[in-house]
């Protein structure tokens, strides 16, 4: 007869630590693709979750060789095994620098959007002043025009804001949310506020030529 386990000896030691081996080889390997194509994930949930598709998509496959171990994975696993969590703790902080040299790319772009946008609105200011119907043009539309001028600046404003917040806070469904609360709690400025300001979800310099 085979012998018991002594006390406090695990009899399955050995074959949990070969499954934790494969399964963290197995998460290497997503990994490892994931930053060959670039694959974007906002959180490390979201990155949980892709490598256990991935994991047991191969798991269910009829020509699948056992290397990531015989059982299916959960994310709850994932998250909770040391050994695991360091790994996706690692991508994701080696993934953080990519993330600000990209967002200063953003504010770069918007800087950039700012600087064609004023340009374009004093070649708009320009062209109403200097047109044929310039005498019809009174001291009320001019006074529009500065209006929606400074409105529209206001939404850029907003807008870099929010980009430069590293989705923190989001544009969703005409809403502005805080991502870092839960849902009930999440909208910041709601829809009916969005539209009383008359919040620009397309080119500001379109409503002005509007």
């Amino acid at each position: 007869m085979a012998r018991g386990a002594k006390k406090g000896e695990n009899r399955f030691a050995g074959a949990q630590g070969e499954l934790i081996q494969k399964r963290a080889k197995g998460i290497q390997d997503v990994l490892g693709l994931c930053a060959k194509t670039n694959i974007y994930f906002s959180s490390i949930s979201k990155l949980a979750n892709h490598i256990v598709v991935h994991i047991n998509t191969a798991i269910e496959q009829s020509f699948y060789d056992g290397r990531y171990g015989g059982k299916r994975i959960s994310k709850s696993t994932l998250l909770r095994n040391e050994a695991y969590r360091r790994l996706l703790n690692a991508y994701m902080m080696g993934k953080k620098e990519i993330e600000k040299n990209a967002s200063k790319a953003q504010l770069f772009a918007l800087k950039s959007e700012n600087a064609e946008l004023k340009d374009r609105l004093n070649r708009l200011e320009q062209h109403i002043l200097t047109s044929e119907n310039c005498a019809e043009v009174d001291t009320i539309g001019r006074d529009s025009l500065v209006e929606k001028e400074k409105l529209a600046y206001s939404h850029l404003i907003i807008r870099a804001l929010i980009e430069a917040s590293d989705e923190l806070f989001k544009i969703v469904d005409d809403t502005i949310v805080d991502t870092s609360r839960a849902s009930s709690r999440a909208m910041l400025v709601d829809e009916g506020v969005m539209k009383k300001a008359g919040f620009m979800t397309q080119d500001p310099c379109k409503e002005l030529e509007a």
